[in-house]
């Protein structure tokens, strides 16, 4: 099942045009059998995931986050060098939403012609309540 943001901003704009140019296909039992614990994949276009500045691939998938002052949102960033680039970890929570704790990005990124090149994503929702099913929580 390919992920579908609850966010709005860049990273709902990045999801549809993702949509449009690599439609997924319909999702079946097996997405719902997932462990708990696996990311959902998030499409990335190869080549098109790029930016001069390191930050500038991360940046659509933060979104418009933090909604504003209200509650107690926060966001981690990771970035561990490996062999070949960099894994990225960016946990959003504290989400305005009583079901959506928050999300849990985890990617790679790689040097590229002209700056760095995301190569892929994968997604996790945290809930408040128990735990996500396909990517949806209780």
């Amino acid at each position: 099942m390919e992920y579908s943001s609850r966010r709005t901003g860049m990273s709902a704009w990045l999801a549809v045009c993702a949509g449009i140019l690599f439609p997924a296909p319909l999702s079946g039992a097996a997405d719902m059998q997932r462990p708990a614990d696996e990311f959902l994949p998030v499409r990335v276009a190869p080549g098109l995931a790029t930016g001069r500045r390191f930050i500038d691939v991360l940046l659509p998938y933060l979104g418009d986050f933090p909604e504003g002052l209200e509650g107690n949102q926060n966001a981690d960033i990771r970035i561990r060098k490996s062999e070949d680039g960099y894994s990225v970890d960016i946990l959003m929570s504290g989400y305005l939403d009583d079901s959506v704790r928050g999300e849990h990005f985890r990617g790679f990124v790689i040097p590229a012609a002209e700056g760095w090149e995301l190569l892929s994503l994968g997604v996790k929702t945290m809930c408040w309540r128990g735990e996500a099913v396909a990517g949806i929580c209780p």
